[in-house]
């Protein structure tokens, strides 16, 4: 098992913390890798069993999506937007205090029930591509009077949503 550890910025605060950290890290032979600030591809997430998104001010819960969405359960904190995505998806676990303690009972809680929560995230997934299909777009876009009946979407991918209009 390995532990990859993303974001110099959280570090950076508490430079005790980083320091030992950091020491740890090199203590671990490499099941314990900092992989510092950078832009998370979504393709990213398949190489991970979960996320543990510890941040306790978290507005939107990007990565939590991207997360999910490559059916990668989280563990994340009981604020903002990430534990209603997470709920919203059964896709993981969410604990209420950021103490080393309250963590470690979560992600034992994910582990445990591991195989079952992918099961639940697959299926709901599923669900969800169907319900933002492009079809299922184009018909509520036609209901809304925004797009007129018939339409259809090319093969190539959301190239042209409408055929060009004809003289």
């Amino acid at each position: 098992m390995t532990l990859d550890i993303w974001g110099d910025d959280i570090l950076g605060k508490n430079r005790a913390y980083a320091d030992e950290i950091r020491k740890s890290a090199k203590r671990s032979a490499g099941m314990v890798k900092l992989m510092g600030t950078r832009k998370l591809q979504s393709s990213d997430f398949e190489n991970y069993d979960f996320l543990l998104h510890n941040a306790e001010k978290e507005p939107f819960g990007r990565a939590i999506i991207e997360a999910l969405g490559n059916s990668c359960p989280c563990v994340v904190h009981d604020s903002g937007e990430p534990p209603r995505i997470v709920k919203r998806f059964n896709g993981g676990t969410i604990f209420a205090l950021a103490t080393p303690e309250a963590i470690c009972t979560a992600v034992t809680s994910l582990i445990e029930s591991y195989a079952s929560i992918k099961t639940q995230l697959a299926l709901k997934l599923s669900e969800t591509q169907q319900e933002f299909s492009s079809e299922n777009s184009l018909r509520s876009l036609q209901r809304l009077g925004i797009l007129s009946a018939p339409h259809t979407i090319p093969s190539e991918k959301f190239r042209d949503i409408a055929p060009a209009p004809t003289a």
